[in-house]
């Protein structure tokens, strides 16, 4: 049972479904207690186990039905007895003489008998033993296959056809039965062998791209990466919020503590905490969506929505050639809505960051202050237009800090009409985030330094 769970975890995960190891562990003793024999009431406790979202449940079903096929029964061990019409059959046909044990005997009488809980547990247990879950390529199948067949003996069941049949004895019914179970046995390799190489072929593929610079992305990929970044921004939303919980409360004021502990003999029944005093985290946000960076926009922006679910106060702007504020936007609509909102109203035009930077500064008088964070995403190419450094001066004299994500590698920028050199001069820090895992890295620190 336990390797079946892992699998079937792997198989989500593979599906883009995070499952962490204490949903696993949930599942597991879940399952301890309902077993798997019934197959529908198992789909409903690794549902209700394994999974934190509902929108994620038509995908679970589908890596349900594919892992677990209609008709198969689960064995709740690896050695689940026959059942009792089996056991009745057994007793009332006794096996020909050098068939009761061992040779294949055991796998002949469970064939002759019909006794499916025996066969499916004898399948799980050899395709366990020759390490179907292993397979990393659908060209496997046929070495796997022979695997399991010399696990479950079949040769020994051939050797008892033989022998009956030189014998004269009834051999029809178990010969029928041993070619059944043989196109058994090659589909479910088949299938696991299948879903292995695909689980395997997008994690594969998820490594590609996060790797690959945003500027290179094919059209073909965009939509993968969407789905990539929703998940990672997810990950990073829930790391944060568990931190931000934890630290919340302050720290441990031992002397208080031990003070407080006097009326209970010492026993420290009431810690007391030192109190934080923080400001107010506010970040502002100022995203690049023309036209020349279009591509790392629609990577760019599920970023910045997911900032809003984390953040105490985040406020969000876009800009061609103007800024726009699209907080309320990204507020009442999913990521998906927002981000083509945005790049379809204010997406158009060339960039002018002169201009956006003078009227952004002008918008910000008052919610630009000592606590905010200024957080501007774009490749710094201005079209050998005003430079507008002058109106970034002045925003990060009033902010905390200014953080510039540039997603263009370093050796690109002063070149032809970048003014990222400029720019640089006028901020806390400059972070390249040409991949997604550059903006993986470049997000989690902007978090922790905001929460």
């Amino acid at each position: 049972m336990e390797r079946l769970l892992t699998e079937f975890v792997q198989v989500l995960r593979g599906a883009h479904i995070d499952v962490g190891p204490a949903q696993s562990a949930d599942a597991a003793r879940a399952l301890t207690v309902t077993g798997v024999m019934d197959r529908e009431r198992t789909r409903r406790v690794l549902a209700a186990t394994l999974i934190k979202d509902q929108d994620q449940r038509p995908a679970f079903d589908a890596c349900f039905d594919r892992y677990f096929q209609t008709g198969r029964t689960q064995p709740e061990e690896e050695g689940v007895s026959p059942s009792p019409a089996a056991e009745h059959s057994d007793a009332e046909t006794p096996a020909p003489v050098g068939e009761q044990a061992g040779g294949g005997g055991g796998l002949a009488r469970a064939l002759e008998t019909g006794d499916t809980a025996a066969l499916e547990a004898r399948l799980a247990h050899a395709m366990n033993e020759a390490r179907v879950a292993e397979a990393r390529h659908w060209t496997q199948t046929g070495v796997m296959t022979q695997r399991v067949r010399q696990v479950l003996e079949l040769d020994a069941v051939d050797s008892i056809l033989r022998r009956r049949r030189e014998q004269g004895q009834p051999a029809e019914r178990l010969a029928r039965a041993r070619a059944a179970f043989d196109r058994h046995i090659r589909d479910r390799v088949e299938q696991r062998v299948r879903m292995q190489a695909e689980t395997h072929a997008w994690t594969f593929r998820d490594r590609v791209l996060r790797q690959t610079p945003l500027s290179a992305l094919d059209r073909r990929d965009q939509a993968r990466m969407r789905e990539l970044v929703q998940r990672l921004a997810r990950r990073l939303a829930a790391r944060h919020g568990r931190r931000r919980r934890r630290h919340r409360r302050g720290r441990l004021d031992a002397p208080r503590t031990v003070r407080q502990s006097l009326r209970y003999g010492g026993v420290p029944f009431q810690p007391v905490w030192k109190g934080q005093r923080r400001d107010r985290a506010r970040v502002v946000v100022l995203c690049d969506v023309s036209q020349s960076v279009r591509g790392q926009a629609a990577v760019l922006l599920p970023f910045v929505h997911a900032l809003q679910g984390v953040l105490p106060e985040v406020h969000s702007w876009v800009f061609a050639s103007d800024p726009v504020n699209v907080t309320t936007l990204f507020r009442q609509y999913a990521p998906e809505r927002a981000m083509a909102e945005a790049l379809a109203h204010y997406g158009n035009g060339s960039t002018d960051y002169g201009g956006t930077l003078a009227s952004f500064d002008a918008a910000t008088q008052r919610l630009i202050q000592r606590q905010t964070t200024v957080v501007i995403l774009g490749d710094g190419r201005n079209n050998h237009g005003p430079t507008g450094v002058e109106a970034l001066e002045r925003i990060a004299g009033r902010a905390r800090e200014v953080i510039w994500l540039n997603p263009e590698p370093e050796r690109s920028w002063g070149t032809g009409d970048s003014e990222m050199p400029a720019y640089a001069r006028r901020c806390d820090e400059v972070l390249r985030c040409r991949t997604l895992r550059d903006l993986e890295w470049a997000v989690a620190e902007l978090l922790r330094r905001a929460g």
